[in-house]
């Protein structure tokens, strides 16, 4: 009865361990494709994708709202200045200044949609790019932080 009694146990923990308790619309971060020459990539010289929403403190990724089969959020920093993209039927554009460089700091400014639709989608997405103060090219892509820890994760498209 004993042995039966620490393998059943043993098989609960494991199964407790296993499952994390992840949403549909979430993803762990430690399950990204890595790529170390994203960290050697131009912030200007590319366009990103979103991939979705995260925090350094926990292992999580929420995935932007998506509501067409080809609906993606693109975005291109120009090096003019200037900042432009889509979000599935909407076209956007705003200002940036790189405030300190090397530290990363970035401020994304008149980030607007500039169709008439208005169809975000996903109403914190344009809120989320005007709070953006950092920026940082990692192995797993661009996180553009925009309040304490919160990042918005792009990959190169």
């Amino acid at each position: 009865m004993k042995p039966f009694l620490i393998s059943l146990v043993l098989l609960i923990c494991l199964a407790a361990i296993s499952c994390q308790g992840i949403a549909d619309d979430e993803i762990l971060i430690k399950d990204l494709e890595t790529d170390p020459s994203y960290t050697f990539l131009s912030l200007t010289e590319v366009e990103w994708e979103l991939i979705g929403y995260g925090n350094d403190g926990n292992n999580r990724l929420q995935l932007p709202i998506i509501t067409t089969e080809n609906c993606v959020y693109r975005l291109s920093i120009l090096e003019k200045g200037e900042i432009e993209g889509r979000t599935c039927p909407n076209i956007f554009f705003g200002i940036y200044s790189l405030t300190d460089s090397e530290q990363g700091a970035i401020v994304i400014e008149n980030f607007v949609v500039g169709t008439e639709a208005l169809e975000t989608f996903d109403p914190h997405y344009f809120d989320r790019m005007n709070r953006v103060y950092r920026y940082q090219l990692t192995s797993i892509g661009l996180k553009l932080y925009y309040k304490g820890d919160n990042f918005m994760l792009f990959t190169p498209h």
